[in-house]
């Protein structure tokens, strides 16, 4: 099976926990953000997986991520599937975290 390159750019509070701005990661043709998802908790640990997604594997709702210019939101959500080369931007905006709201 082939494989899809996603480059994944962060930004606010998920740079801060990735320790870093930017990688790409491969993962099997057909995958979806889900899955992307999925590797990068598994490489970033619990409090990575806390700051994007619910218990139940919500996207939280002040963490945001785009597909080149779509957001994943206004496609199938964290079922999108990666095309090949595609560019991912993970966001966490870390004030609306601290706003208590």
């Amino acid at each position: 099976m082939s494989e899809v390159k996603v480059r994944i750019q962060y930004s606010g509070l998920a740079r801060n926990l990735a320790g870093k701005q930017s990688e790409e990661i491969s993962l099997s043709e057909g995958a979806s953000v889900r899955e992307m998802l999925g590797c990068l908790v598994e490489r970033y640990g619990a409090d990575f997986r806390a700051a994007l997604l619910t218990s139940d594997w919500r996207l939280r709702r002040y963490a945001r991520i785009m597909l080149g210019d779509t957001n994943i939101d206004e496609a199938s959500g964290l079922d999108t599937k990666l095309m090949t080369d595609s560019d991912a931007s993970i966001i966490v905006m870390i004030d609306q975290i601290i706003g208590g709201g």
